[in-house]
């Protein structure tokens, strides 16, 4: 029935919206590079052009370079989950921090944002292998994707990966540990709208990774929104690893669901040798 109803709702679209075959939905797709101390402040290359990048004053390739993905119908100068993460590495400097700016495509339907989700991670990768070669250090690079974002890292190569139409369907592969040299994930708004199962090196489940979670106020109310569309369950886990890029002693210990003695932090200073089902609780 749930396949059925998706293809009605996704002809539907197609056929009153115009969206065709014939329209590059990937035309406006651009990497959008931060180099002052606010976001305000930024330079951006097509994919096409992504070479151009390495020609910027303010680029170091000596530094980690970020690359964050963004979730569906997101806003790159409102959306606050965006902004927050910007904003906590550029007050850590000594990175390059930039944004797969791909608002246009963000704003159709969510089916439309997944079934072009391959094709959009096919395009940033193709982008990486010209920088690659042209001397940027895949070791270099850290991707950092939020909701449909996070998916979308996982076609090129970590924040609560949406719940819709990945996990248990067999149609669209879900984020795994198999999609780059380390993944961890944060959970927090299991099996409504985020990841409802472990598929990372280190998942990690602050306040059991599901709602209600601390910073969004009442619990009852956190289960009464889903009706009106409340996603701040969903946006906790970007918070949470913001916090962790600007801290300056550890604020998320984790300690392994099986394995008592095994701790890590969950975040920007999560080792790359943590593997398993982590736990903690945040205020």
């Amino acid at each position: 029935m749930r396949t059925f109803l998706k293809i009605i709702f996704v002809l539907t679209y197609r056929s009153l919206w115009g969206l065709t075959a014939y329209e590059d939905i990937f035309r406006d797709v651009v990497l959008r590079f931060y180099h002052g101390n606010s976001s305000t402040t930024y330079t951006e290359f097509k994919l096409n052009e992504a070479t151009r990048l390495l020609g910027h004053p303010s680029f170091d390739l000596n530094d980690m370079t970020i690359i964050y993905i963004h979730g569906w119908n997101e806003k790159m100068n409102e959306a606050e989950t965006l902004l927050v993460l910007v904003e906590s590495y550029l007050s850590r400097k000594n990175h390059n921090v930039m944004v797969l700016n791909f608002e246009t495509l963000a704003k159709k339907f969510y089916t439309t944002v997944v079934e072009n989700s391959k094709e959009l991670g096919k395009r940033v990768a193709d982008a990486l292998r010209r920088l690659f070669y042209r001397g940027l250090s895949p070791n270099r690079i850290h991707l950092l994707g939020f909701s449909v974002g996070a998916h979308i890292c996982a076609e090129i190569g970590r924040f609560d990966p949406s719940y819709p139409m990945y996990y248990g369907t067999g149609e669209y592969l879900e984020l795994n540990r198999n999609d780059a040299k380390f993944v961890d994930i944060i959970h927090t708004d299991g099996g409504i709208i985020g990841g409802p199962t472990s598929s990372g090196h280190a998942d990690f489940y602050p306040n059991n990774g599901r709602r209600p979670q601390p910073r969004c106020g009442n619990a009852f109310w956190q289960f009464l929104s889903i009706a009106f569309g409340d996603h701040c369950a969903h946006d906790s886990s970007v918070h949470y690893y913001a916090q962790s890029v600007t801290a300056i002693n550890p604020i998320f210990i984790a300690t392994n669901k099986y394995i008592p003695y095994d701790i890590t932090e969950m975040g920007y200073n999560c080792l790359n040798t943590a593997l398993g089902d982590y736990y903690l609780k945040t205020d």
